[in-house]
């Protein structure tokens, strides 16, 4: 997770380009070359996020976390409410790359992946 926000926010700094929706295109990138961590990740992502203690734990590894929850904070909302859409912005990827790529469905990731990185943007706004 480190990884992937980093390679985004330098690559959304190079490109002026969203730097959440370099995130999810370098995530699913990354699922896409390593199915089994998606897997495995997909496996026990109930396990690891089992109580609001362990979440708090996996979340304060992640660094630059706080950084980009502030570029992705509403008017008015809570730091814990744009945490809770970034997760399930995260687990709506993870789940539907999953599904994509191991039984394609709805579809392909290639097809899919216009239609999920759209509606993610759209749960930005």
């Amino acid at each position: 997770m480190n990884e992937l926000l980093n390679v985004s926010y330098e690559r959304s700094f190079k490109d002026g380009s969203n730097w959440l929706m370099a995130f999810l295109e370098e995530t699913i990138a990354y699922y896409e070359e390593h199915p089994d961590v998606l897997r495995m990740i997909q496996k026990n992502i109930a396990v690891v996020m089992d109580t609001c203690e362990h979440r708090d734990l996996v979340l304060n590894e992640i660094e630059r976390l706080d950084e980009l929850l502030e570029l992705l904070k509403k008017d008015k909302e809570s730091k814990k409410q744009t945490l809770n859409r970034f997760l399930m912005m995260l687990q709506m990827t993870g789940f539907s790359c999953f599904n994509a790529i191991f039984y394609e469905l709805p579809d392909t990731l290639e097809q899919i992946k216009p239609i999920l990185l759209e509606t993610v943007e759209k749960l930005c706004k």
